[in-house]
């Protein structure tokens, strides 16, 4: 139940803080993760590492949006998994993922094994997922779910929990690439002229 109420915070701040790179972003990121972390852990120190956890993957999906070097060229390209990136792109951000889940998890007591894995294989999955809910262009909760399912399946197999591997990709798809799809729409918007 805790998973469930948890990963349903992070769609749900993850979903407002979307446009930029601000500070009211950051502190709504932070406060999503640190809310998602209380209610999972049932204590402060894991609010504390629902911040940092939330605040870790929203700095990757931030820097990989302006990483111009990792983006194929060319209007439309689909790039490795159907990510838009280059190979280099697309394995850097991977393994970003799966260093920094294997990490948290390491750091809060679990086994870096898992973490990565679970963080890195939903990441390397992400092109996919984005085919889940994909009339939507916007923050899409079903695909959150998805990686949290997918997530939470990897850490179980591989000797982790199905709950940390679950939160954890949750995190990782909530602040990564879906606050990067609506990212990528306020700039559409605004380059059109509409706000």
């Amino acid at each position: 139940m805790r998973v469930g109420i948890s990963i349903a915070i992070i769609a749900a701040t993850a979903g407002t803080a979307t446009p930029v790179l601000t500070i009211n972003n950051v502190a709504l990121v932070g406060l999503g993760g640190a809310m998602s972390g209380a209610i999972q852990s049932g204590d402060a120190r894991g609010a504390a590492w629902g911040a940092v956890s939330a605040l870790a993957f929203y700095g990757i999906g931030s820097y990989f949006e302006g990483a111009q070097w990792a983006k194929v060229a060319g209007e439309g390209a689909s790039g490795v998994a159907k990510t838009g990136l280059n190979f280099g792109g697309y394995a850097s951000k991977v393994l970003a993922h799966g260093v920094t889940g294997g990490a948290l998890q390491h750091l809060q007591g679990g086994k870096f094994g898992s973490g990565f894995m679970s963080a890195g294989i939903t990441q390397a999955a992400s092109g996919y997922l984005d085919i889940i809910d994909h009339s939507n262009p916007d923050f899409s909760t079903q695909r959150v779910v998805a990686a949290a399912v997918l997530g939470g399946t990897v850490s179980d197999l591989t000797g982790g929990k199905f709950g940390h591997g679950a939160v954890t990709a949750a995190f990782s798809r909530a602040f990564n690439d879906e606050v990067g799809r609506s990212r990528g729409k306020k700039e559409r918007v605004l380059s059109r002229g509409e706000i």
